[in-house]
Parts: structure tokens; sequence; C-alpha cells
């Protein structure tokens, strides 16, 4: 049911933007920020409860919490970076856009180094044995 609220309120948010853009322009992109962080706030309730979902999961199958912390924190900086790109765009702003996109894959490359390192190290133990 959320998420036709969340349908609603944002086509209900395209709707008005549009038509305040043809008296004040400006106003249109602070109804879509507006609604865009609303819809964040509410994206983020839902992913607490996943991150609780994942985290069972991971205590079952034996995986390190540490994994699990970095996987979700890559998955946020993908979200954020995101976001706020596509406010750029929505602005006209498209070259700073392309900058916090390119900012934020290069965030996830950094922050998934313990991954990959722990997992060349399990390669390169299997071939020592």
């Amino acid at each position: 049911m959320q998420v036709i609220m969340v349908a609603v309120c944002g086509i209900a948010a395209v709707f008005l933007s549009l038509f305040v853009k043809g008296i004040r322009p400006e106003f249109g992109v602070y109804i879509s920020m507006g609604v865009c962080v609303l819809i964040m706030i509410l994206a983020a309730d839902k992913f607490s409860d996943v991150v609780e979902q994942l985290m069972g999961i991971g205590e079952k199958v034996g995986m390190s919490a540490n994994y699990w912390k970095v996987l979700m924190k890559m998955l946020g900086i993908t979200y954020v970076s995101g976001f706020a790109a596509d406010i750029c765009r929505d602005s006209g702003h498209q070259a700073v856009a392309n900058q916090i996109v390119i900012f934020g894959k290069l965030a996830v490359i950094a922050s998934s180094i313990p991954i990959l390192t722990a997992v060349l190290d399990t390669v390169m133990g299997l071939f020592e044995s």
C-alpha cells in the first residue's frame, strides 16, 4: 500500500511542478526536491528492515558482519550519489551530476577493497593447499 502512496505522491508532485513552472520555474525544482527527500526518507525506513533481515541471513550462513557492513555502505553510496545526481540533473546542472556519479563510483570501488582482498586471499589459499 505504501508503494501506491509514494507513486501517487510522486505523480502529483510532477503535475504540481509542471503547473508551477509556468508561473515560477524555481518553485518547480523546490517541489521536486522536497518530494524526492520525502520518498528517500520513506525508502530509508524500508532499507533498515532489509538490512536487519540480511544480517540475520548472514549470521545463519556464517558470513562476517563486517562484509555486510561494507555491502550496505556500498549500497548507501550508490543510492545517495544517484539521488544527488538526479536532483542536479533536474536542476539543469548536468556537469555537476556527472561528477557526483563519478565520485560515487570511485567511493564504491574504494569501499569494496576489503571484500576484494578477502576474496583474493581465499583464492590464493586454495592454490597453496
